[in-house]
């Protein structure tokens, strides 16, 4: 429950907290107009995404210590990160036109730039990973999560492969959560790898797929086996 096994599973407790709160805030939504929902939505993003974000990002990078933040300011109802599912409600009944889609992918495409880039300079510089764009609930991190959102929604790509290919997927996909348990101890262990040296470019930008990659294969080589499917849900 505190997380002291192993510290990525803070995620978990998260979701819990979440799950619980959907009957209430689907009755929230329900009762309110299109015209409510984007004053909510933009309120919760310049809330909870900018400003505090900025405010870091100052902080960070020209080290202005003088600068703070009061997360009092922050919109209460959407504590902790209830900010995702709102706007997947939101991304899920607005209709996007052309226009409208390419700036949210460019939007998207430009934060994971500056998403990585960021992390990669001020990582080396502190010589350890730099918190700033650590933060899920920052612009950054919004923006992306929405770009991806709104291109599977009118990007059916999967339905567009044959049968083999759907069921490759399918059982990627089954594996997901069995990759989200192991994949912390894989990296810490490659870590020691002297390639994959931690705040290099390969560490950024090569390892995650390796990782990934080896993690799917060793989850679905368990649950495939008939004593440690039982390990892996």
């Amino acid at each position: 429950m505190n997380n002291r096994m192993e510290s990525i599973y803070w995620f978990l407790i998260v979701l819990f907290g979440i799950y619980l709160s959907i009957p209430i805030l689907s009755l929230i939504i329900n009762c309110i107009s299109k015209c409510d929902l984007r004053y909510f939505i933009i309120t919760a993003i310049v809330t909870i995404s900018i400003f505090p974000f900025v405010n870091s990002f100052i902080i960070e990078v020209f080290r202005f210590e003088g600068n703070a933040w009061n997360t009092a300011l922050e919109l209460p109802i959407l504590g902790s990160y209830m900010i995702f599912p709102l706007l997947g409600y939101w991304a899920s009944v607005t209709d996007f036109d052309k226009k409208m889609r390419k700036l949210i992918y460019i939007l998207a495409v430009v934060m994971v730039i500056f998403r990585y880039e960021g992390l990669k300079l001020l990582s080396e510089r502190d010589g350890m990973t730099n918190q700033l764009f650590m933060n899920y609930k920052s612009i950054p991190s919004v923006l992306f999560a929405i770009g991806v959102f709104v291109f599977f929604k009118y990007n059916n790509c999967i339905y567009k492969f044959g049968s083999r290919f759907k069921k490759l997927i399918s059982q990627i996909s089954s594996c997901s959560f069995g990759v989200y348990l192991i994949h912390n101890i894989i990296l810490s262990i490659m870590s020691h790898v002297s390639f994959f040296e931690k705040y290099s470019f390969q560490w950024y930008f090569i390892w995650p797929f390796i990782c990934y990659l080896f993690c799917v294969s060793l989850v679905w080589l368990c649950k495939n086996n008939r004593l440690m499917k039982w390990v892996f849900p």
